[in-house]
């Protein structure tokens, strides 16, 4: 019960962001919940040298939210099943490789990457807690109400999990105080992964320069419009632009060259 209501947010906040008909958004639900099965039945039974052999449940993931919204956006559907099916081509090569590339995802980048999930996915929470997007009683008292109350419900008795097997019949205002605390959850989960690194110059650059193009893209998407149609499906979801600012700035910028971080360095020695 504590992986459903994760399985089934990313298809209804995809679904409810492309405007997908009841039946479509529903199909989603069932083919994630579907694929989540047969995943796990892989990954814990194992099937010849495919599967984990450990016990695990397998599910969906925030970060093909902002992917999957861009994609969406130009070409529906099919263009979200097509890219699907070609990521998982390179997954697979890439699973070859997790030792040497583990160390291009240190946990600056990492927590960095979650935080942006996090942040950049409560506006649609804020939405649903409104009553809809272009709903005509959007932020009426009643909704905020509504929203509200099913927080401080969830807060209290602390029985969130539960909640999944009812959120695909929630109203958007119920659904809407469900998914703040939701997302705002995996945020804190972002900044409780870098809490223990130490946040030195060139830590505190890939935070800050990740989170401020994240962000940045989230909120003013327009500032991408004159770039390559290429170009603007990468970068048009703040969570992917974020992630590659990350990954590169996490490359770029050795200890060695930040002068603080030098200085740092050199005191410890001494």
């Amino acid at each position: 019960m504590a992986a459903f209501g994760g399985i089934v947010a990313v298809p209804l906040v995809v679904g409810g962001v492309l405007g997908l008909p009841v039946n479509d958004l529903a199909f989603l639900v069932s083919a994630s919940l579907f694929a989540a099965g047969i995943a796990t039945f892989i990954q814990a039974r194992g099937i010849g040298k495919v599967g984990a052999r450990v016990a695990c449940v397998m599910g969906t993931d925030f970060t093909f939210v902002g992917p999957s919204i861009a994609v969406g956006t130009t070409m529906g559907l099919p263009g979200i099943f097509g890219a699907t099916i070609l990521g998982s081509f390179i997954e697979i090569i890439l699973s070859r490789f997790i030792k040497p590339l583990r160390r291009f995802f240190p946990p600056i980048v990492t927590g960095t990457v979650v935080m942006l999930i996090g942040l950049t996915l409560l506006p649609v929470s804020i939405d649903w807690a409104a009553g809809g997007y272009g709903a005509a009683d959007y932020g009426s008292l009643t909704n905020v109400a509504v929203s509200v109350s099913v927080m401080v419900v969830i807060m209290l008795l602390g029985i969130f999990p539960k909640f999944g097997a009812l959120i695909a019949i929630m109203p958007n205002p119920v659904l809407g105080g469900a998914g703040i605390i939701m997302f705002g959850m995996v945020a804190a989960a972002g900044i409780k992964t870098i809490k223990n690194i130490p946040l030195n110059n060139r830590n505190m650059l890939i935070l800050a320069i990740s989170l401020g193009i994240g962000l940045g893209v989230t909120v003013r998407p327009d500032f991408l419009k004159h770039l390559p149609s290429m170009l603007k499906s990468l970068f048009s979801s703040g969570i992917s632009a974020g992630t590659i600012t990350a990954l590169l700035l996490n490359i770029v910028l050795k200890e060695e060259y930040i002068e603080g971080d030098v200085v740092e360095k050199q005191k410890t020695a001494n």
